[in-house]
Formats: C-alpha cells, sequence, structure tokens
C-alpha cells in the first residue's frame, strides 16, 4: 500500500482518483489517503461496498467529475425517516447510532441560512403513527441538530399525543405516506430535489410483501430515495425492499462514520447548463 501512495503522489495533480475499496476487511483510513481529496463535486471519492452492484453509484459521480459548464447545486429538500416500527426491532445501539450518523449528515451540509439552500425534515415512524420532529428553522444547523437530540425510541405504547390510535402503520403503509407527501409541490422550490433518506434495520416481517406493496409507489415517485442500516445484524433484502436503485442502500458496519462520506455527495447535486 505505501509503494501505491508513493506512486500516486507523482502522477499530476490534475488526475482524478476514485478509489474502490471491496469486503468487509477495507481499511478505510488507507483508501483516503490515495484517493483524491474532497473538492466542489465531491466531499470523498472513496467508496467501500461489499459488492459490485454498488459501483453503479459511480456513474453519477464520473459524470460531475468531468461535465463542463455544470455547477453545484444544493437546493435539496431532504426529508428523514427512522423506522421505530417494532416489526423492524431496531436495537437501541442502533437507533443511537442512527442518530450519530443524521448527525454527522447534518454538519456537512453546506447550504445553511441560503434561500436556494437544502431543507431538512424529520420523521419517525412508530406502530400507531408519525412523529415529526419541530424544526423552527430548517436552514439552521443549530436548530437541526437540537431537533436531533431530542428524538427518543419508542416505548410499548404510543408515544406522543397526537398519535392516532386507529391507524396502525407497517414500514410499506409509512412509506408510500412520506413518498406522497414529499412529492407534492412547493411552488417556491419547484426546482429543489426532493431525497428520503431511511435509517432502518430492514428487518421486517414480510420483505417480500413490503417490496410488492411499495412497488408502485417507488417507480411512480420522482424522489430520490436511500436507505441506511447500522451493525452487521441489519436485513440487506429489507432495506433494498424500501429504494429503487440497488446502490442507494449504505450500511454502517463499524463505528467509522466516515463510511458516510459518499452518501453526503448525493445529497448536492449537479446541474448542467
Amino acid at each position: 500500500m505505501l509503494y501505491r501512495k508513493v506512486s500516486l503522489r507523482t502522477i499530476s495533480a490534475n488526475v482524478l482518483f476514485l478509489i474502490v475499496g471491496v469486503g468487509r476487511e477495507v481499511l478505510h483510513t488507507e483508501l483516503q489517503s490515495i484517493a483524491s481529496p474532497p473538492d466542489a463535486n465531491g466531499l470523498s471519492y472513496v467508496y467501500s461496498v461489499e459488492n459490485f452492484d454498488a459501483l453503479n453509484g459511480l456513474i453519477g459521480r464520473l459524470i460531475d467529475a468531468t461535465c463542463e459548464k455544470c455547477a453545484v447545486s444544493h437546493m435539496t429538500d431532504i426529508v428523514v425517516v427512522i423506522d421505530d416500527l417494532s416489526e423492524s426491532a431496531m436495537k437501541q445501539q442502533e437507533f443511537s447510532r442512527a442518530l450519530d450518523g443524521l448527525t454527522y449528515i447534518a454538519q456537512s451540509l453546506p447550504a445553511y441560512g441560503q434561500a436556494h439552500g437544502q431543507t431538512v425534515t424529520i420523521t419517525t415512524i412508530g406502530d400507531l403513527g408519525f412523529r415529526h420532529t419541530s424544526i423552527p428553522n430548517a436552514t439552521d444547523l443549530g436548530s437541526l441538530l437540537t431537533s436531533i437530540q431530542s428524538i427518543r425510541q419508542q416505548q410499548s405504547s404510543c408515544y406522543i399525543d397526537e398519535c392516532d390510535k386507529a391507524l396502525v402503520l407497517n414500514i410499506s403503509s409509512g412509506m408510500i405516506h412520506i413518498i406522497n407527501i414529499t412529492g407534492q409541490n412547493n411552488y417556491q422550490r419547484n426546482n429543489s430535489r426532493k431525497i428520503i433518506v431511511v435509517f432502518s434495520s430492514g428487518r421486517f416481517m414480510d420483505k417480500s410483501l413490503a417490496r410488492l406493496e411499495l412497488q408502485d409507489a417507488l417507480n411512480e415517485s420522482n424522489n430520490d430515495i436511500f436507505a441506511i442500516g447500522h451493525g452487521f445484524d441489519i436485513d440487506m433484502e429489507g432495506l433494498h425492499a424500501i429504494v429503487k436503485e440497488p446502490y442507494n442502500v449504505f450500511t454502517l458496519l463499524d463505528d467509522n462514520l466516515e463510511t458516510l462520506d459518499v452518501f453526503k455527495s448525493k445529497l448536492s447535486y449537479i446541474v448542467c447548463s
């Protein structure tokens, strides 16, 4: 690895290096040391994957890096979904790490306080209803971090007064509702990109049924939908059931949050003239 580092450093700085590590034994810091540093087009050029399907995600970044007359846009409406359903059985540590991952992502968003920057909303799906975390100013980092810190895992019964006790949710019905309301027009932000980020264990009771029930909503939606799971006990089949593209599933297999750097790059996008 040392030889490779020295060799790469002798090559012209105009060359862009995207480094791909495959498997669980990849050392992320080593990959970072030989990859191109972050720039306006990407927060990371290191990809850690378990299979080669995930490499489809490289295509968009390669276009970004080689496109002429293009600019980065941060006008993105981000909807964060935390799966707190009992059927998903998210462990306390997994829930805590989901909040850590969300905090890490929030701290990297570049356009707070800008009229055409990103907005963020957070929704928790529980068995008996939705919990919408209040964010007084969605473009303010301090308010967003305070809101994240206030999120608590549900107990055995409904945890908010506003729960509709006649409503029983599962991952399919919860996601369909969120996909539909996220796709509604906001005429002040018609040109914004809509992103849904789901933190989940993927351990649904019937993953095939979840995929079937979500299929129409996923296919008809123009939202970019991502799933993030933490730990070795996540169910990849379940996570893949709630996204359109398999390369939009991200996993944190250790406590190194830097593995989310590639995902953070996706929260901005390229607009070409």
